[in-house]
């Protein structure tokens, strides 16, 4: 079951430092721990982005997260992968069920954790 706890999700818009421009839309959480996302880039490059991570180490050592904080790494991970990926998500379009996995290491929710000053 997917759950979507905002209200009426919005298009977003990242340019990506791979020099690509894409729009993304949160879809929703999927078993606890994938965030999926929808993103396009140009008018026919469209794939389902999948984050999944596990943040038990950075909460072990810290403090629990609440689902918006786990909303926001899930979505800087997704815009640092729309950042290194290039081609790549250009590559997967081409195939029948494109779909792009993301599963940031702990050292990368850590890093994400800084950044947003968690």
């Amino acid at each position: 079951m997917i759950r979507n706890w905002f209200a009426k999700p919005r298009w977003k818009t990242y340019a990506a430092q791979s020099g690509y421009v894409y729009q993304y839309i949160f879809q929703g959480l999927k078993d606890e721990r994938e965030y999926l996302f929808h993103a396009v880039s140009g008018e026919d490059i469209a794939m389902t982005c999948a984050v999944e991570f596990n943040a038990d180490t950075w909460v072990q050592a810290n403090r629990e997260l609440s689902e918006i904080e786990r909303y926001g790494i899930a979505k800087m991970a997704l815009l640092r992968s729309l950042d290194t990926c290039g081609a790549g998500i250009h590559a997967c379009a081409g195939s029948p069920d494109p779909a792009l996995k993301i599963r940031p290491s702990e050292a990368e929710v850590a890093d994400i954790c800084r950044e947003l000053d968690l």
